[in-house]
């Protein structure tokens, strides 16, 4: 069986906002966590995201056959710190 792969892009604002893209909704848990869902019956089956230089954008919680993923921010400190965040997914 063939799976169709789309992908989808998009910004997160320091505050948990969607600052870019559609196809999803952003939440932020606590400094620096945040969450990123997409729509129900989406799978991610790639993620890539990356901070604005400062910070370091670490996987917490990713389910590859679900359709969320939670992100941690940390600074060069190595300390929990609120930040953009730009991703992009890889979902079927």
């Amino acid at each position: 069986m063939r799976t169709s792969l789309r992908t989808i892009g998009g910004r997160i604002a320091s505050d948990g906002s969607v600052a870019g893209g559609s196809g999803f909704a952003s939440n932020k848990n606590s400094t620096g966590n945040y969450t990123i869902k997409f729509a129900e019956g989406i799978r991610i089956v790639g993620f890539s995201a990356m901070g604005n230089g400062s910070q370091v954008i670490v996987y917490t919680a990713a389910s590859p056959t679900g359709n969320s993923v939670t992100l941690q921010s940390i600074n060069t400190a190595f300390v929990a710190a609120d930040a953009p965040i730009i991703f992009t997914a890889a979902i079927a």
